[in-house]
């Protein structure tokens, strides 16, 4: 683990999130909610994506807080949640859960949630979707999961099968 983690399935993200961004992400010491709003709100070039861990936000703690320029009043927050399930499991952390996503998308913050067999098993491609989150841009990972490759191969030969379908008539 990191000192910016609490669990293992954090650790993993923390580091995929370093690798993915490729430098764009900026850690900042404090965890402090209003600092990271403010600095995404200054950064009109969109080069950074300001980061912090176990960040105080309102009544809650996101395991991650994202923030990245969107425009000069608002800027982009995400919280990245990393749910192991011996702690979000159950039916009553769920409704927890969505009771606490609710409460942070009221005051401007777009919740992820990872599960952490989610995190273990594709960890790279789940910063790739906190960046895309927070940034608005389309990244896509360097590669793809064998599970999404025999997705598309799977897409592609019922395309193939229709079109050869479409032929014959």
């Amino acid at each position: 683990m990191t000192d910016r983690s609490e669990s293992p399935i954090e650790a993993d993200f923390y580091c995929a999130l370093n690798d993915a961004s490729k430098g764009r992400v900026v850690w900042v010491d404090t965890p402090d909610f209003w600092a990271i709003r403010a600095l995404a709100r200054r950064d009109e070039g969109r080069k950074h994506i300001y980061a912090s861990a176990q960040v105080p936000v309102g009544r809650y703690r996101a395991d991650f807080l994202l923030g990245a320029y969107y425009s000069p009043m608002y800027p982009k927050l995400v919280c990245v949640e990393c749910d192991g399930y011996e702690f979000h499991g159950t039916p009553e952390a769920i409704a927890r859960d969505a009771e606490r996503d609710r409460a942070l998308n009221l005051m401007g913050v777009e919740t992820i949630r990872f599960r952490g067999a989610t995190i273990h098993r594709d960890q790279w491609r789940c910063a790739h979707r906190a960046i895309e989150a927070v940034s608005g841009e389309d990244r896509n990972p360097p590669y793809e999961s064998a599970q999404s490759r025999m997705v598309a191969a799977e897409r592609l030969a019922r395309q193939m099968h229709n079109d050869d379908a479409g032929d014959r008539e």
